[in-house]
């Protein structure tokens, strides 16, 4: 019996009969299909670059001024123009070192250095004090020396004579005359004093408060290098002006960046300086003849050893606010 109903299940399949099975959900027809897009990822942006500080167009004079000693008339001052001249090259300038001279924008430099002058002559309005920057030199008849003022080449010169030298004005420090509105208003002003400060600077107050002195007549939108000067030929005095430049790194500290500090009497300059007859002028007979500027080699050395510490003054001036 069994086997005969198997048979009949058999029969019917072949017949096409089938034997209920549930019902199944039949599929949708293919319609349109909509695709959900995801939103774009915004590229990164490159970092922005940090604000530089303006330097506006002097509207008269150079855009980088050096103002110093004696050293300048010597013969420093070529020293000067070549580096600031050229800070790039000097400097070795990377890519960021080079925006920030693109933004300082300077074309022209000059130099002026007057006789046994310090920085508190050049900030005193009492006539005794400023005349070391005015009177004439009694031998001479003329007290400074200046390049790049009226030309590249090296011109004496008596300060308080001709245009470019009206720093002598009544009731007015030499500075204050200077750096007047409509005058000389540089991008970058350079103090280069040491040698005649020896006495004043070994107390720190005083080197502290003559720097001050002279940063308050100085134009608010100039940036500020402070450095020293070129060894001597006598280690005495050269201990004396190291003990001064380290009073004076104190002051320019003590500004709190309004200006930045050239280490340029380095000890290895020292050493190198000290007691060498080739760094100086000297007779037929090998004598010193000036024991306090040095020579055209002299100079060579000098700038040399300080123009690491001077790219690097610059660059803290002139980069990111």
């Amino acid at each position: 019996m069994w086997r005969s109903m198997a048979n009949l299940i058999a029969l019917s399949a072949l017949l096409g009969c089938s034997t209920a099975l549930p019902d199944r959900p039949v599929p949708p027809e293919p319609g349109p299909q909509s695709v959900s897009i995801p939103a774009p990822i915004p590229a990164a942006l490159p970092p922005e670059e940090p604000p530089l500080r303006t330097f506006p167009d002097p509207p008269f004079g150079p855009d980088i001024l050096v103002v110093g000693d004696s050293q300048i008339s010597f013969g420093a001052g070529a020293g000067y123009l070549t580096v600031f001249g050229n800070l790039a090259r000097a400097c070795g300038a990377n890519a960021q070192e080079r925006r920030f001279l693109d933004n300082l924008d300077a074309g022209s430099v000059a130099a002026i250095g007057v006789r046994s002058s310090s920085l508190n002559h050049w900030s005193a309005r009492d006539v005794g004090t400023k005349g070391v920057i005015c009177d004439k030199d009694a031998r001479f008849g003329v007290n400074a020396g200046t390049y790049g003022v009226t030309g590249p080449a090296r011109s004496y010169v008596q300060i308080g004579e001709g245009q470019p030298y009206e720093f002598c004005r009544p009731n007015q420090s030499p500075f204050e005359a200077m750096f007047r509105e409509g005058y000389y208003r540089p991008k970058l002003v350079v103090l280069a004093f040491l040698g005649n400060s020896v006495d004043r600077w070994s107390d720190p107050a005083t080197a502290t408060a003559d720097l001050r002195a002279s940063i308050a007549q100085m134009p608010d939108e100039s940036a500020c290098v402070v450095m020293s000067t070129a060894a001597a030929f006598d280690a005495e005095v050269n201990a004396k002006r190291q003990l001064a430049q380290r009073n004076l790194a104190r002051a320019v500290a003590a500004t709190g960046g309004r200006c930045s500090f050239a280490e340029a009497l380095t000890p290895d300059l020292v050493a190198s300086v000290t007691g060498n007859p080739d760094y100086f002028r000297t007779n037929e007979a090998g004598e010193v003849l000036d024991r306090f500027h040095p020579n055209s080699k002299g100079f060579e050395r000098f700038f040399q050893s300080a123009t690491p510490a001077i790219c690097a003054a610059v660059f803290d001036q002139i980069g990111p606010l």
